[in-house]
């Protein structure tokens, strides 16, 4: 399938029209100049990838050069029907997220194998929060347990040891203490998660470098 088989809605601000919408196909465009448009693949939801292909970041399928925006493969049986609803990247490494919280991955981090193309990560409950720093994965799933993976420097994972694998990170000594968490955000070599009381933990010890 090429771009051009897809059917898209979007909303255009053309110079010689008011704001529209508009089904469209690729071989209709006749871009003006002024001109902007939002488009939104509504009869099949794809990955679709442009840029520089560096370590399979934006999967095998494409060569390691620039290029159009291209479709990418997705490593999902026949009988399942995935369909993503959001797209993650930093540095070499990408996710998607589908309907039903689960995670393709695509990439390399550092300690972990190279992925050649997007394929399913095995969790143990539905992703709820994810963020991906330049050298590691850091999830936070529906009941509220911390995952990670990649490469760690500057202590900021457990033992300052990187994972190849989705490994459980226990941020919280005392049980008591634990917090939903309802925000995080990785930076490099540190994390910081947001909880619904409004506290936020950190882990790394670059993070008060980064913030200043």
């Amino acid at each position: 399938m090429v771009l051009k088989d897809l059917t898209f809605v979007g909303i255009g601000n053309d110079p010689a029209k008011d704001v529209q919408l508009k089904s469209v196909r690729e071989k209709e465009f006749k871009w003006a100049a002024g001109s902007f448009y939002l488009f939104y693949p509504v009869y099949k939801q794809c990955v679709v990838a442009f840029g520089k292909n560096e370590s399979s970041r934006l999967s095998s399928t494409l060569d390691g050069g620039f290029k159009t925006p291209a479709i990418c493969k997705v490593d999902a049986p026949e009988d399942t029907k995935f369909t993503p609803v959001a797209v993650y990247g930093g540095g070499s490494y990408s996710i998607s997220k589908g309907t039903q919280g689960e995670l393709y991955e695509t990439g390399e981090l550092p300690s972990c194998p190279t992925v050649s193309e997007f394929k399913k990560m095995s969790l143990k409950e539905k992703a709820r929060l994810i963020s991906i720093a330049p050298q590691s994965l850091v999830l936070v799933l529906e009941d509220n347990t911390i995952w990670y993976k990649g490469g760690s420097e500057e202590y900021h994972f457990p033992n300052d040891e990187g994972k190849g694998s989705a490994t459980q990170w226990k941020l919280w000594a005392e049980k008591e203490k634990e917090e939903k968490i309802v925000d995080l955000a990785s930076g490099s070599a540190f994390t910081l998660f947001v909880t619904e009381g409004g506290n936020v933990w950190a882990s790394g010890n670059r993070f008060l470098q980064a913030i200043g």
